[in-house]
């Protein structure tokens, strides 16, 4: 008898927890693992932005899709072949963002300030750059999910926010209202975001976000939520991403980033990596001031550990080209040198030979652009074309083609995902596929740009959302949207962009 009650005892018990729970409504069927989905490739790849859409009734082509699975295996640091092995099945199927890696040049954008419509699918607005109007920012939580307690929730989404608040000058605070900036919502399958946006049960798409000035973010009811443990997905973490989205970062190829489109788990004594701090910070600041009296002057040495050229005065230095990096850091590249550039202006230890930086790069490169829809740089010189991942060179072209220009003064990435290029009083679109000019025939830099001079000697698109044109000794803002150079403009470019060494206070933002 003895043994009948101790062998009856746990199930007793067990049947008056699960009683007990059912009547709390706390207790569902949810598992703790992760299942392993089943992937179509052309679809992720679609989803993703690695494909675009084909035409009706054409499938991908096999280049296409070998190009696409490459950039996907460099967007997660795999083996790059091509080829869809078992470890690219894998990691296709493995929980991540719902947000797109990449995104098809040409889509579209609504300009700074406009509100998306709640029911608009998030992924029409990867949009790396866009950024609230301010920084004092309000949140909400429209219901939580049953698998943590109220107040456990509010703590995960009050942390993953202060993540953001302890490196720029944003503050978030709790509301109770629905016109909140941010607003919080768990749910299931389909929930108005579209169906192409339909959460798909445990594992897989986790949850996503809208980008500003809409900053809804979105979790998946049907993931189990946890907190403080390896089981289940941790909520904290995830909001910490998503709530990168709502500010206005896209994904990022560094694999160990808070950024990168993967679940990599419960951390204890989290902390954001470094690249996540640059990107933000490219859009906000930092979260201390900037000096208020600079240096007046500059120091000189005779040598220069870094390689850099110690004869060269960086308030002179001519902007060859400019670009925004795939580190979210500024580089202007001034014929065999470059520099390096942050808050508060040149970094130390810039200039460096910038061959020691980009492999194999070549001296007098006469434009440079980054593109955010395919992680890809490029290098312009003459009729060479020198393609980069990373600081890593994969490929280098000459471009044969007749409409191609004979030198290339200004390059950059506009909002709609396309590489511009400048040549005298003309501009092209760059082909990122054929690494040549999508038109053999110039168009007017006037009917695009009104009010810019011809010649500009280099130019670059900041996360601002403004672009910045130089030529010679000075440079103009401008402002897209309003087609117009803003008043004030051109100014002297030296202290503004080179900041301490030349008595400025900041880089533009």
């Amino acid at each position: 008898m003895k043994t009948g009650k101790c062998n009856a005892l746990p199930w007793i018990l067990v049947n008056i927890i699960v009683v007990i729970s059912l009547a709390n409504g706390k207790t569902r069927t949810k598992p703790v693992g992760q299942k392993v989905k089943d992937i179509d490739p052309d679809l992720f790849l679609m989803r993703y932005g690695y494909l675009g859409e084909p035409p009706k009734g054409i499938s991908h082509s096999p280049a296409a899709r070998k190009e696409a699975i490459k950039n996907f295996q460099r967007m997660v640091g795999l083996k790059v072949t091509g080829l869809l092995d078992k470890s690219t099945r894998t990691k296709m199927a493995a929980p991540r963002c719902g947000m797109p890696d990449m995104v098809p040049p040409g889509s579209y954008l609504p300009p700074p300030g406009v509100a998306l419509d709640p029911g608009t699918n998030p992924q029409n607005f990867y949009v790396p750059g866009y950024k609230w109007n301010k920084t004092d920012l309000t949140w909400m939580v429209h219901n939580f999910s049953p698998d943590l307690n109220t107040g456990s929730q509010r703590r995960a989404f009050y942390n993953a926010l202060k993540y953001w608040s302890d490196v720029t000058p944003l503050t978030f605070n709790e509301v109770a209202a629905t016109n909140a900036d941010i607003k919080i919502k768990f749910a299931r399958g389909e929930h108005g975001d579209g169906v192409g946006n339909a959460f798909d049960g445990p594992g897989g798409i986790l949850a996503h976000a809208f980008y500003p000035e809409n900053g809804d973010t979105h979790f998946d009811e049907d993931e189990l939520w946890t907190q403080y443990t390896n089981d289940g997905t941790n909520l904290e973490i995830v909001a910490a991403h998503e709530l990168g989205h709502a500010l206005g970062l896209g994904h990022s190829n560094v694999p160990n980033a808070l950024m990168a489109p993967y679940y990599q788990g419960y951390k204890e004594n989290f902390q954001l990596h470094q690249d996540d701090i640059w990107a933000i910070q490219t859009l906000y600041g930092g979260a201390t001031a900037a000096p208020t009296n600079p240096p007046l002057t500059t120091t000189t040495t005779t040598e220069s550990p870094s390689g850099g050229d110690p004869n060269k005065d960086p308030c002179q230095t001519k902007f060859g080209a400019i670009f925004q990096g795939h580190d979210s850091r500024i580089y202007v590249i001034n014929n065999k040198y470059i520099y390096r550039l942050n808050d508060l202006g040149l970094e130390e230890g810039y200039p460096k030979r910038l061959s020691k930086v980009y492999e194999r790069a070549p001296y007098h490169t006469g434009a440079a652009a980054y593109s955010w829809r395919t992680r890809f740089t490029y290098l312009f010189k003459g009729k060479k074309v020198f393609k980069y991942y990373g600081f890593s060179r994969i490929q280098k072209k000459y471009v044969t083609s007749p409409g191609y220009p004979s030198k290339v003064d200004a390059a950059f990435i506009g909002r709609d995902g396309y590489i511009y290029l400048f040549k005298g009083s003309e501009y092209w679109i760059f082909d990122e596929a054929r690494m040549d000019v999508k038109s053999p025939n110039g168009k007017p830099i006037s009917s695009m740009w009104p009010g810019m001079p011809p010649n500009i000697g280099a130019a670059v698109r900041l996360r601002d959302g403004y672009i910045y044109f130089f030529k010679g000794e000075r440079y103009r803002k401008y402002d897209e949207y309003y087609k117009r150079v803003l008043p004030g403009y051109p100014k002297n470019k030296a202290a503004p962009w080179m900041g301490k060494v030349c008595g400025g206070v900041s880089v533009p933002k």
